[in-house]
């Protein structure tokens, strides 16, 4: 604490102030060692910008805003019709690609058609044969069951 400072604490209490309230007055005086003088003041006004500085600053500001406003929606209408190009191009390879693959399916299709066909006339003539030999073992069996039944009734009746 500075000497003022002190002082006008000690006579604040003297003259009856809560210790507290004489603290938080004493306190709100200024600091002679944190006080600038006018010559301070002054230089630093000096080292500040002046009226003229900041307008010629802003003005140069807006004139760069600008500028680059320009060279942005120059870029960007650019870009755009880069993009539109693009995508104009992409659409007409999709296109050509979905016919290319839309073609080859039904080619894939018509190979798998043919392939089946084949497929079931083989089976055709093998349920064919099948058939026939199951046909003869038919013959075979029902034509030999009585024949064998006949011989063996002729053998037990007949000795």
């Amino acid at each position: 604490m500075s000497l003022i400072v002190a002082e006008v604490y000690e006579a604040l209490i003297e003259a009856g102030a809560s210790k507290e309230k004489a603290k938080a007055a004493a306190s709100a005086i200024p600091l002679v060692e944190r006080l600038a003088t006018r010559e301070v003041v002054a230089s630093l006004e000096k080292e500040m910008a002046t009226k003229t500085d900041i307008a010629n600053s802003e003005k140069a500001t807006k004139t760069d805003i600008a500028n680059s406003e320009k060279a942005t929606k120059a870029d960007i209408a650019s870009l755009a019709k880069a993009t539109k190009a693009d995508i104009a191009g992409l659409a007409t390879a999709t296109k050509e690609d979905i016919a290319n693959s839309e073609k080859a399916t039904k080619e894939d299709i018509a190979n798998l058609a043919k392939s089946t066909k084949a497929d079931i006339a083989r089976l055709d003539k093998v349920v064919t044969r099948m058939d026939k030999k199951l046909a003869v073992l038919n013959l075979a069996v029902f034509s030999f069951i009585p024949a064998a039944l006949t011989l063996l009734v002729k053998l037990v009746f007949f000795p």
